[in-house]
């Protein structure tokens, strides 16, 4: 359970365990439950918050470096770090963090962002998310999509088009998978400079 850090907390502290033991009885035979249930899934059966905080203050991207950026993710903790940073969220249909993800929405939707803005980061969370198996056949699978889904339609874009802007594409960078069982290898990080 929550514990307060100080005086100030109590009462919050106390809200927020109310709502644990509380979510407990609500969940036991909420509708999404009893169909999980039916469906041989393990049901919801608790609310946890989790990592509390405070909004950081912080400077834009734009009003330190004077470039206009967007991001285009899946993931919330990067679209969250975008809105802290100044920079515009851009939605992709079908994005969804995984191998399977909307490759060629992802170029499409950045190729359009680059007439708007300076810059523009685009997450591709499959190999991270594939790392998280612990094995090193499903990151380098989902690496290789990535890169291939990502490039067969960006690359392709890129040639047409005539830009002085950079373009920047940043998947994970080498380091070791969620697992201790596999070991860091390189991964590829490719960048399109002004034409």
């Amino acid at each position: 359970m929550v514990r307060p850090m100080s005086d100030a907390a109590v009462e919050t502290a106390s809200l927020v365990n109310r709502m644990i033991t509380e979510s407990r009885r609500r969940l036991e035979n909420h509708p999404v439950n009893v169909k999980r249930r039916a469906e041989g899934k393990l049901p919801a059966n608790s609310l946890w918050p989790w990592s509390p905080g405070k909004r950081p203050r912080m400077e834009t991207f734009e009003s330190m470096y004077g470039v206009k950026g967007a991001v285009i993710s899946a993931v919330d903790l990067i679209k969250g770090l975008a809105v802290y940073a100044g920079m515009d969220v851009i939605s992709v249909e079908g994005a969804t963090g995984l191998y399977d993800t909307n490759y060629e929405g992802k170029a499409d939707a950045c190729l359009e962002a680059l007439k708007s803005h300076d810059f523009v980061y685009v997450h591709v969370e499959a190999p991270d998310e594939a790392g998280t198996t612990g094995t090193s056949t499903s990151k380098s699978s989902a690496s290789r999509t990535s890169t291939g889904g990502w490039f067969s339609a960006s690359s392709k874009a890129l040639i047409k088009r005539k830009s002085g802007r950079w373009w920047p594409f940043c998947p994970t960078i080498p380091r070791r998978s969620h697992s201790a069982s596999t070991r860091a290898t390189p991964f590829p990080w490719p960048c399109a400079g002004p034409a």
